[in-house]
């Protein structure tokens, strides 16, 4: 009877190292995929910026600055409104 008792022990301490093993393995994979995942985003934001950047400079070559920024940014805001619905 005791050897059976100590080969369960045995058996639940080596399933639980096994579990925590493959815990810590999902885990670095989770928070490398994350890493990129945020960094994608941060690209995706820049990407964004640098395009809005570039049309308000090409319509600010034809008309006032100001003027320019303010047609970009009510296209911007039109398009975010249409993407709600």
């Amino acid at each position: 009877m005791q050897r059976a008792t100590d080969q369960i022990t045995r058996l639940v301490r080596d399933e639980l190292t096994m579990a925590r093993a493959e815990m810590t393995a999902k885990g670095k994979r989770a928070g490398v995929g994350a890493g990129l995942l945020g960094g994608g985003a941060m690209l995706g934001i820049f990407a964004g910026a640098t395009a809005v950047t570039t049309l308000v400079l090409t319509l600010a070559a034809i008309m006032p600055d100001a003027v320019a920024a303010l047609i970009v940014r009510v296209i911007a805001l039109s398009s975010n409104c249409w993407s709600r619905w």
